[in-house]
């Protein structure tokens, strides 16, 4: 094939990819809505797994306060017997001094326990939020799953045409110049190519249609000439010379 053929055929699979693009884009659009979500369900995991950590912590620290206040229960019991035995003024005054002591421990102990309770509750009820925010969660991604595996079934039949009408379009380019618009359509979401636009009538300055930077006139000449493909300098894409 001439290079002229080979940008000829290339302009027809450009029409045909463009074609494939938009689709593939569609489908890419779902895709990421799909990982947004499945990212805020692993970000909901992660504050899950922290909440049931704290209510299990918390709930170690309230059980060793109910046991130490048991304890001292026990105690303020025993030292108020003693004071029924107590035999002289001294010992009774100790043991007075003794059990007030536990009795305000043991309260400063079991306000401390209500706190951790009242922790414990609002822990749980955020536990509760979270787990309802999982949920919700989970609903979305299954629509969004839902959306993706419809939009894939309703463009098949298209996508597979469009695929054959590639293959079809493909089969005479030679494997580099293929292999060079592949690589550049993937870059450029399809546009692998673009136009040489002369910008004015009395001069010859030249740009690239895909990203209006300027062209050489080198890389016009060359094309007039049949030479190899070229390429902008600025976005990549192939060039071609736009008809008048």
């Amino acid at each position: 094939m001439t290079m002229s053929s080979i940008i000829e055929a290339l302009q027809q699979l450009q029409e045909i990819e463009r074609d494939i693009a938009v689709i593939r884009g569609e489908e890419q659009s779902r895709i990421e809505r799909i990982e947004r979500i499945e990212r805020q369900v692993a970000a909901v995991d992660r504050r899950l797994r922290d909440a049931k950590a704290r209510i299990s912590e918390v709930q170690r620290e309230v059980d060793a306060i109910d046991l130490d206040v048991r304890v001292r229960e026990a105690n303020i019991a025993k030292h108020r017997e003693a004071l029924n035995t107590a035999r002289t003024n001294k010992e009774y005054t100790a043991i007075l001094t003794t059990l007030n002591t536990e009795k305000a421990d043991s309260a400063k102990i079991e306000a401390t326990e209500l706190q951790k309770m009242a922790e414990l509750d609002e822990v749980r009820h955020g536990l509760g939020g979270i787990e309802e925010e999982r949920k919700e969660l989970l609903e979305r991604l299954d629509k969004a799953k839902a959306a993706l595996e419809t939009y894939r079934q309703s463009v098949a039949e298209r996508r597979a045409r469009l695929e054959q009408r590639k293959a079809e379009a493909a089969a005479d380019i030679p494997a580099v110049s293929l292999q060079t618009f592949d690589r550049v359509a993937r870059h450029h979401e399809g546009e692998a190519m673009a136009a040489v636009i002369r910008i004015h009538p009395r001069r010859q300055d030249y740009c690239c249609a895909g990203c209006n930077m300027k062209v050489t006139l080198d890389v016009v000449n060359t094309l007039h000439g049949g030479g190899d493909l070229q390429f902008c300098q600025v976005c990549g894409r192939i060039l071609y010379l736009d008809k008048p």
